[in-house]
Formats: C-alpha cells, structure tokens, sequence
C-alpha cells in the first residue's frame, strides 16, 4: 500500500470520528475512536506505540506516538480550538525522530477537521521519491474529462463543430497540451465520444454505471488507478489555458487542502442576479464559506463595496477527499441550490479557491457556441 493510500484511509477515518463525534472530547476519546476505525478499514494500527529517539546515529530515549500504521506513517492527535505553527514543528520533530518518512497531525477540536501531512524537512534524504514533472511531492497527476453526450439544455453539445474541430476534442487537446498531467483521460457514456476521442490519438474510457454528477463519473474510473491528485476538466470548456490550471495544483503544496477549485470576479449585475451564475463566499484564506444561486453576499449596505465571485466547475481532488464525496449522501444544501460541491463543505471540508481571469466560454446552449465562435475568430 502506498504513502499517500495509506494517508488516505486515516484522513477518511478521522473524518468519520469527527462527523459522528464532533468536537468536546479530550484526545484520548478521539484515539480510541479512530482506533476502530482504522482497524475496520483492516490497517495494522499500534495506539500509543513507543518508537526510539536517535541523535547523532544513536538511540538516546523514547517516544510515544498515538498510532504507528502500517509500521510506516506516525500519527499524531490534537483536540485544540485551532492548529498552532507550535504543534506542526512539535510534530515535524517527533517525526523526524523517529526515523519514519510520513506522518498526520490531525486535529478534532476545530470546527472542521483539521489535518497537515508531515514529511521530514530533509526531503532529498528521506521522503518518497515522486514523478520528475512534481517535484513539490504532489504524487501523480491525472486530467479527467467528464463527458456525457445527452446533455438536457443542448443535447450532443459536445460534438458540435467548433473551428473545424468537436468541441471535445479542443477541450481534450488543450488539457493535453499544458503539460501539467501525467495522464489526460475522458470519461464518457457515449461510443460517440469514446469513438471521437480514442480516433484522434487521445485516451478514453467508458463509464458503466449512470451517474448524477461529472465527479460521480470521475470516481468511477479513477476508483482502480494509481493516482494522488484529480482534476476534473469540464468536457465543455474548450478554452482551457495551462496557467490557471499549474496555480490550481500549487494548492495542493498545502498539506491541509483536499478539494480545490476557481472563481472569476463578476461585475455585471444581471449576471450577478442570474441564478445560473453560482456565486461563492470565501474567508481571508480563500477557503470557501458557501456557493450559492442566489446573491453571495447580499449588498445590505449598499454603499460599502462588495466583490462577487462566480464559481467556475473544474475542480481538483485528492483521490481520497472524491472518493469519500461518492459515499456521501447527497447533503439538504446541496439538494435544495443544485451544487455538488456543497456535500463537501456540509461534510466539513472547504475548497480552496483561486481567482483566474476570463476562462472563455462554457458551451452549455447554442448561444453559447455562437459566443464561442466569435472568440475563436478572434484568436
């Protein structure tokens, strides 16, 4: 089992006991919860596990860590309001102790769960070797195109000419050609698409299941492959540009980010009235609060300037963070405004957003090709 599989499985342990649990607990009531869950997920699991202290090439005590997995990732459980710079380097120090390569800081007394993936500071004499094309330790990085060809507003959209070329394929293309993946693979339940994309050179798979959702598509085939971090690439957005997708994955530098995605700055009115502009709140971290059709946030003082983002559907995933979003139910906020990403925050885990500039357009009607092909004459 790899690194980041095995760190996988206790971040979706720990999000289990702190979904079910909640804060209040002293630490040893949340070891001993996610205890049984990591042992019902069958890894092998050493509470409070003493390991030997080395300096200079000598054992000079011990330590005692909550958990020891798979005799490889350390473990170490923090119930505080918020995360301090002071228990990360308490942390990084017990690991690098240790003589181990991975750990988890996880912390449940926040009022979402809060947990930093620990490697050594000397990453050239310890960590795990990773791709040439990551060298900050991001792991494998695969583009995935969510392609469904009945699509209800404008149905086969996505085989619709566009400058002498399908629609798709621009999309796959572009994807393809910022060199930013180590796989570019659509998803479809058409032979259509699988048929347009497998002909020109590109790589394709079939769905077998129906799915509600592009993420629910993206799962299914991502369930069996080697991969740490997913992007999902919406198969009718042909204009896709490397750069806003390379600051996308830099977030993922961050330890603590599981889910990432964009947003533009609206300064139209009706666009900011239009229900199909979903709007997202964010905090001074750019984390998001909450999406939204309707005005996010409503202009009570309407002298005080007020900046609106509208959320932009590509998303990048950890494997775990979309792999626990398919065994979730389908949440009431996300029922009642028809946003997918809001499982994620009704389950405790916020999007770290990042603003891009104009994206092109977004074929979702047949207006949207003729805007579409006016940009293209432009290029």
């Amino acid at each position: 089992m790899k690194f980041s599989e095995i760190t996988g499985e206790i971040i979706g342990a720990a999000m289990e006991v702190h979904r079910k649990m909640g804060r209040g607990f002293q630490e040893y009531i949340y070891q001993r919860a996610l205890e049984k869950e990591l042992k019902e997920k069958r890894l092998s699991v050493k509470a409070e596990h003493e390991l030997p202290v080395y300096y200079k090439g000598e054992q000079i005590g011990l330590r005692r860590v909550d958990f020891l997995v798979n005799d490889i990732v350390c473990v170490e459980i923090k119930a505080v309001t918020n995360l301090e710079d002071v228990h990360l380097a308490q942390a990084i120090n017990y690991l690098e102790a240790s003589g181990k390569e991975v750990g988890l800081l996880i912390n449940f007394g926040a009022a979402s769960l809060q947990f930093k993936r620990l490697q050594p500071r000397d990453k050239n004499a310890l960590s795990p070797q990773n791709p040439n094309k990551n060298p900050q330790n991001r792991g494998s990085v695969f583009a995935f195109i969510p392609a469904r060809y009945a699509a209800t507003r404008f149905p086969a959209k996505l085989m619709q000419n566009l400058g002498g070329k399908s629609i798709i394929r621009h999309t796959y293309d572009n994807t393809k050609a910022t060199g930013l993946f180590d796989e570019v693979i659509v998803v479809t339940d058409s032979d259509i698409i699988y048929n347009e994309i497998t002909g020109n050179g590109g790589k394709a798979v079939m769905s077998i299941k129906e799915h509600e959702s592009g993420s629910d598509r993206i799962a299914e085939a991502a369930a069996d492959m080697d991969v740490d971090i997913i992007v999902n690439v919406q198969g009718d957005t042909p204009f896709v540009k490397r750069e806003p997708l390379e600051k996308l994955l830099q977030q993922f530098d961050d330890p603590a980010v599981q889910v990432a995605s964009m947003m533009q700055v609206l300064t139209k009115q009706e666009e900011i009235d239009d229900p199909n502009f979903v709007k997202v709140a964010v905090d001074k971290n750019m984390n998001s609060l909450f999406f939204s059709r309707s005005v996010v946030p409503y202009p009570r003082d309407k002298n005080f300037p007020t900046t609106y983002y509208e959320h932009i559907g590509v998303y990048a995933f950890r494997k775990q963070a979309l792999m626990n979003f398919t065994q979730w139910p389908m949440t009431p906020l996300e029922a009642a405004e028809k946003i997918e990403c809001l499982r994620y925050l009704e389950n405790g885990i916020p999007l770290r957003m990042i603003v891009v500039d104009y994206m092109g357009v977004e074929i979702d009607t047949p207006e949207d090709l003729e805007r579409a092909e006016k940009l293209m004459e432009e290029k």
